[in-house]
């Protein structure tokens, strides 16, 4: 009866561990995405955590079923590795450029080239400052770029900027805001 109540324990703890370590990583992952705007595509790195962690905690359970102090002194560090380098790989893709950044690199490139006053203007709509592209990648850091807003002189003046590699082109189409 002992030895029932303290396996429970250990496997209440293991489960706890689990499930604590997927919050920990979900919250890291969601973390920068205020400083770019929403765009990052977290969601390949968390699921494939959470499946490379179920499928080694399934081999290690059906391997040393026999030895379980065993099993427990492998799986509880490779689960906290196994997560922990899946936020590392996450913060090691993000993109080179936040909103912020862009925006001051495409008013500093455009004001070199003109002699009228440029201003940045920042929407207040998420939706005004990305634009979502339709083809998805596994393990693509965004599926979206930066529209940035500068006021030159009276007009406005909009550019689209790939967050990734910081190359930007001048939009020609129409920009209304949701304001």
């Amino acid at each position: 009866m002992i030895r029932n109540n303290r396996v429970n324990r250990t496997t209440i703890f293991m489960y706890l561990l689990f499930i604590g370590s997927i919050i920990v990583t979900r919250v890291a992952l969601i973390i920068p995405n205020k400083k770019y705007e929403s765009i990052l595509n977290d969601t390949p790195y968390f699921v494939s955590g959470c499946i490379l962690a179920i499928l080694f905690t399934l081999f290690i359970s059906i391997s040393l079923k026999n030895n379980k102090s065993m099993r427990i002194k492998i799986i509880i560090p490779s689960i906290i590795v196994i997560f922990g380098m899946t936020i590392f790989l996450f913060y090691w893709n993000l993109p080179r450029y936040s909103y912020e950044m862009a925006a001051e690199k495409v008013a500093e490139s455009y004001s070199e080239m003109t002699d009228e006053e440029v201003t940045i203007r920042y929407p207040d709509a998420q939706m005004d400052k990305v634009k979502k592209y339709d083809d998805d990648k596994f393990l693509q850091k965004t599926r979206h770029s930066y529209y940035i807003h500068l006021i030159v002189g009276t007009r406005l003046v909009v550019f689209i900027f790939d967050p990734n590699n910081g190359n930007f082109e001048q939009y020609t189409g129409d920009r209304t805001f949701t304001e």
